[in-house]
Formats: structure tokens, C-alpha cells, sequence
């Protein structure tokens, strides 16, 4: 993966002093090494049915990433004796010998919702990522590609494309060339060598319970009770972008979750000057931060012909929800994991421009 790629080799496993060795059943591969198929890192107890292994945790974001309407399933794995590195605000770091795993798929009918039991008439498995933290500075990006049945994921460097169609909740078709990346498509999102992180592992994120199977426990408690965080301080919050919330928040919280990897004032599109992240569109800062009548500075071609990012009052005179709308592969933002239009996420977007207190943009 670029520059991770040429980590790949370097540093050791840890965790446990002997690589590629066994910790509370999952198996880490020695460095340099790959594992072929997703079952040799041991993971999941039933690989078809996602069933996670001793040792290994799941988690849920309350504003998950739109990934053109695939459903995902998180899990965390922290080596015996290690810990998770807390943060107020920011990412949490997973220990050295630790991995990230997050499965991608499709429920063919989402008027049914989830199933319980997966078959491939129901929910067809499309693939797992993993990030593993091989040293201090050395990261390793693997994408396993499941065959039709479920039972089996296979490694693909080079990515892969899945033609699918599924019923959404309206009751029409959906289709979508689904695109597996490639490992080198990894630290546009993720960041690179020790930075590489996953956005959706921070306190505002989890801050919120989840069903454990045995118990429903709030996740940032959930990680203390059993060992693997020391949380401190304040604990931020997000809301679900399509509960009962004010329309302010419920776009915040979609704008963290959905343009901050980017657009923050570190991020990979920090010169366009247009911040997402649930701290900068804080209603108290300043309006420009997050849009409000802000001629781009970076879109370069890709502005819809409009001139400023958020028009108070106007959706259909705003570049943001333009760009968040288009199919086109040069204008649609964002730019990567997602073909199809968030139906959801765009009105969400238009009933926060629409009820923004009117202003008058001038050049």
C-alpha cells in the first residue's frame, strides 16, 4: 500500500514473542508473510456466520460510514496483556500486534433487515479488511474477497469488482458494481506507516451501547470491564444521523462520520478550507469553517457550476450538496467507496441547508 507496502517487511510481530503464533485463538502472521485465506488469522469462530473467536471484540459506530448501502460488521482484536490507547477526542491506537477487521455485505432485502442467520439467498458476504499493527510504525492492509457461498474469503491484492442488485427498503431494485480496493487505496482513508487508524474507533463514536449477546453495555465501558481501555475524561457524543435529534447535530454527526477523514484542518482535504469534523461545525464557530457562503478553493472544475459550498437557505444553490448528490466519478464526493448515491444522506443534508437562517452570499 505505497508507503505501507514497503513496511510490509519491516518490524515484528508482537503481542506475543512468537510470531505467527496462536494468542486466545487468533494467529498473527510473521513479518513480511501474508496469510492466503481470511480462516489463517482466526478471527471467527464460523466464518459464515461472522461469529467472532475468543479474544475478539465487535463494535459499532453510532454514525457508521455510507458504503453504497452495504451492511458492515466491526471487530477488534487486542493481544493478552495490551491495551487500546484511549484518546478524549481523537482515534484510539491499538496496541502493536493488534488488527482491525471489518466484514462488507449486502442484505438482498432490506425490508427483511438483518438476517439472523446468514445464507447466501439472504446476505451475500462480499469481503473482510483487516488492518494489523505488525510494529510501532509498520502497518499491514489485507482485503479477503468471499466466494458465493460465504464459507470462504480468499486474499486479493489487486482488488475486485462484484456485480450486485438487492431490494431496499422502498421495495426497488438496487444495483452496484461493488468495488473491492486494492491495498494501496488503504491510507487514502486510513492514513499511512504509524498514523494508519480507523476512523470510526473514537470515544464520540462508541459512546453508546451496544448488544453483546449477554448483555447491552455501553463500548467505551464494555472495553474498560474487560481490560483493554482506561478511559479519561469527558466523553463526547455523537447522534444517529436519522434519529430524533435536531437536524443540526444529525448532520454533524454525518459530516464526522462521512467527510472528516478529509476534511478537517489536517486531513487530506485540508486546503479546500471547508472543515467537517463534529468539532469545527460546532454551531459556535466560525460559519465559514463548515461551508456557510464559502467560495471553494479546491474543487477545481468540480463546483456544479454554483459558487459557494453552502448557500443558507438554498440546497440546489450549494456546492456541498451538489457534489454529495452527483454520480459523476469527477464531481461525487466523497470520492472513494461509494457509486451510489446516499438517498438518506442527501436529504439529510438538504433539510440542514434549507433550515439554516437565511443569508446573502456575496463574492
Amino acid at each position: 500500500m505505497g508507503a505501507v507496502a514497503a513496511l510490509l517487511v519491516a518490524g515484528g510481530c508482537s503481542g506475543d514473542d512468537s510470531e505467527g503464533s496462536t494468542v486466545k485463538g487468533v494467529s498473527v502472521p510473521k513479518a513480511g508473510e501474508h496469510f492466503a485465506s481470511l480462516a489463517d488469522w482466526h478471527f471467527f469462530s464460523d466464518i459464515s456466520q461472522q461469529k467472532p473467536a475468543p479474544g475478539v471484540e465487535p463494535f459499532q459506530p453510532i454514525a457508521p460510514l455510507y458504503s453504497d448501502y452495504t451492511n458492515k460488521r466491526r471487530f477488534i482484536y487486542v493481544p493478552s496483556g495490551t491495551k487500546i490507547q484511549y484518546s478524549t477526542d481523537g482515534v484510539w491506537t491499538i496496541p502493536v500486534g493488534g488488527a482491525l477487521i471489518k466484514t462488507f455485505s449486502y442484505v438482498l432485502d432490506e425490508r427483511e433487515g438483518v438476517p439472523s442467520v446468514i445464507t447466501p439467498d439472504k446476505e451475500r458476504l462480499l469481503e473482510t479488511r483487516v488492518l494489523y499493527r505488525e510494529s510501532e510504525t509498520a502497518w499491514v492492509a489485507e482485503t479477503y474477497v468471499y466466494d458465493e457461498s460465504g464459507k470462504s474469503a480468499e486474499r486479493k491484492v489487486a482488488g475486485a469488482t462484484i456485480d450486485m442488485s438487492w431490494t431496499n427498503q422502498a421495495g426497488e431494485t438496487m444495483t452496484n458494481a461493488y468495488g473491492v480496493p486494492n491495498v494501496n487505496a488503504c491510507q487514502t482513508c486510513h492514513g499511512e506507516n504509524e498514523a494508519m487508524n480507523a476512523q470510526g474507533l473514537r470515544t464520540r463514536q462508541l459512546n453508546w451501547d451496544h448488544d453483546y449477546g449477554d448483555v447491552v453495555e455501553n463500548q467505551v465501558d464494555h472495553f474498560e470491564r474487560i481490560g483493554w481501555l482506561e478511559p479519561t475524561g469527558d466523553r463526547e457524543q455523537l447522534v444517529d444521523p436519522y434519529g430524533s435529534a435536531s437536524v443540526s447535530d444529525r448532520v454533524r454527526s454525518y459530516f464526522d462520520s462521512n467527510c472528516a477523514s478529509c476534511h478537517r484542518e489536517d486531513g487530506f482535504a485540508s486546503s479546500s478550507g471547508l472543515w467537517l469534523d463534529w468539532g469545527n461545525t460546532d454551531p459556535s464557530k466560525e460559519a465559514a469553517r463548515w461551508g456557510v457562503c464559502k467560495q471553494p478553493t479546491s474543487a477545481g472544475g468540480a463546483t456544479c457550476g454554483l459558487q459557494f459550498d453552502v448557500v443558507p437557505g438554498k440546497p440546489d444553490e450549494s456546492i456541498l450538496l451538489c457534489r454529495t448528490a452527483s454520480e459523476d466519478g469527477k464531481v461525487r464526493m466523497p470520492p472513494l467507496a461509494t457509486k451510489v448515491p446516499h438517498a438518506e444522506g442527501i436529504a439529510l443534508i438538504r433539510d440542514w441547508i434549507t433550515q439554516l437562517p437565511a443569508a446573502s452570499c456575496s463574492q
